[in-house]
């Protein structure tokens, strides 16, 4: 049984005797192959020429005016190179010199005469087999090279894109870098031009308000206390604003030192102590080791605590307990800012710790405020290489977490 390409490879005979070159003819078309034959070596030249179907060559060796080694010689040494030929000679008077010629010019076999019917076939269907193969092999080769080519083509298209997206990566950067000193002169902007006019406007309601005391005008005391009151609140949401853009850009620097948990929190609870007895709560410090210290800047410390406790005063409900706790772990310290306030739900606790949000529930804005404390206590914590974690539920209050690592300089 022959393949589908087996009909493209056709058999040519080459013989001086035409009853031999009858004989094979026979033999091959009763099994199917396409067979050609001529007696004449120099008419089988101009056939192998103008029919490239024909892929495997049965040739006598000794014949009249060129030899089947000569014609041999010419079709694989000075044809065409990239053509696959199969030669099978056959013959009845082959010295060994000839045989050993005809295996060096590459023949595929050497039959002699008389021949063997199943010893040609074989031979045949052997080199035809040959034949199939190499086509399969040029066949992927080609397909390979085509792939490779496209590949490369692929490719090129690829790197002319990323070409262009790394310029428009570096146009964006442009940009970037652009908006960010825009920002942070908008920023400076916003220290000078609203934070120098509202002191100016603190100041002078206190002046005014001290002079309304003075003359008993209880009426403008209270409506210059809005004033002062209002100021006093926009003037510390545009200081922590400026204070996140500060902690962000790396322009803010810490400076660490040894400090003593337990006098921070006592600082802490006195500075927040007024403002939780108005809501009718407590704040306190519980500490099992009062000595326990870390390496912090003090000041910035201070100020991402604070936020803490002023976010446990601020979203509670009246009688509201915060607890103050530090504790060692095996990698620094950890301090607790507990309360048993309304505590936050899942949703609520993701969105804390990014700007504006406060919370990210429309029950929440019920509060006064714009959503900066946490993420500016983050913003500072991250400073001092430490972290920031919550954990709460609705009804059962909020208790976070601020692990700082073992004392350095």
């Amino acid at each position: 049984m022959k393949t589908g390409t087996d009909r493209f490879h056709k058999i040519l005979v080459v013989d001086d005797e035409l009853d031999i070159v009858e004989e094979i003819l026979d033999l091959l078309n009763d099994e199917g192959f396409l067979c050609l034959g001529v007696n004449d070596p120099e008419q089988a030249l101009v056939m192998v020429a103008e029919d490239p179907a024909i892929s495997i060559i049965i040739c006598d060796i000794r014949m009249p005016g060129m030899s089947g080694l000569e014609l041999s010689r010419i079709l694989l040494q000075e044809g065409d190179q990239d053509r696959d030929l199969h030669i099978i000679f056959v013959t009845g008077h082959a010295g060994m010199a000839e045989v050993i010629e005809a295996l060096k010019l590459g023949a595929d076999d050497f039959l002699t005469k008389p021949l063997n019917s199943e010893q040609l076939l074989h031979s045949v269907r052997r080199s035809q087999e040959a034949a199939v193969l190499r086509d399969k092999d040029r066949e992927l080769k080609l397909c390979l090279a085509f792939e490779a080519k496209s590949s490369a083509i692929e490719a090129e298209g690829l790197s002319l894109e990323l070409a262009k997206r790394n310029r428009e990566l570096v146009e964006k950067n442009h940009e970037l870098l652009n908006v960010n000193e825009l920002k942070d002169e908008f920023l400076a902007m916003i220290s000078h031009e609203v934070n120098t006019p509202l002191n100016g406007i603190i100041g002078f309601a206190q002046l005014l308000q001290g002079s309304f005391e003075g003359e008993g005008d209880s009426n403008n005391v209270e409506l210059t206390g809005h004033i002062i009151t209002s100021a006093n609140r926009l003037h510390k949401h545009v200081t922590s604003v400026l204070n996140i853009a500060d902690a962000q850009s790396g322009r803010l620097r810490i400076v660490k030192q040894p400090l003593i948990i337990n006098d921070l929190f006592q600082g802490l609870m006195s500075k927040y102590a007024h403002e939780a007895k108005a809501r009718g709560g407590t704040i306190y410090v519980e500490m099992d080791d009062v000595s326990l210290g870390c390496s912090a800047d003090p000041e910035i410390l201070g100020v991402a605590l604070g936020c803490i406790v002023e976010n446990s005063l601020k979203f509670s409900n009246e009688g509201v307990k915060v607890k103050l706790r530090a504790e060692k772990t095996e990698s620094g310290v950890r301090l607790l800012v507990t309360d048993d306030g309304l505590g936050m739900d899942e949703k609520a606790i993701g969105s804390a710790l990014h700007p504006l949000r406060q919370g990210g529930g429309h029950s929440a804005r019920r509060f006064e405020g714009m959503g900066l404390g946490l993420p500016l206590a983050r913003q500072y914590l991250r400073l001092h290489g430490g972290e920031i974690s919550i954990e709460s539920a609705l009804g059962q209050g909020v208790r976070v977490a601020i692990d700082l690592p073992d004392q350095q300089a």
